[in-house]
């Protein structure tokens, strides 16, 4: 493989998804490594600013439970 790994493989290599060829040009190629930390670090930061969008009865799983309850 000469070419360079595309965004969708190195999102795939963060899941441990990469075919064998795939793995062997990633683990060579400090070029994708380097693109695939900043596509990690770009989906943390994003991650960090939409985590506001839910409450920690929805993390808990309680949120569910206390919006049924006035019906029930």
């Amino acid at each position: 493989m000469n070419k360079h790994l595309n965004d969708g493989q190195l999102r795939a290599a963060l899941d441990g998804e990469l075919n064998l060829e795939e793995l062997k040009h990633f683990e060579n190629c400090d070029y994708c490594q380097m693109r695939q930390n900043t596509i990690q670090l770009q989906t943390q930061q994003t991650a960090n600013k939409l985590a506001f969008l839910s409450t920690a009865g929805e993390r808990t799983g309680s949120f569910p439970r206390r919006s049924l309850a006035p019906f029930q």
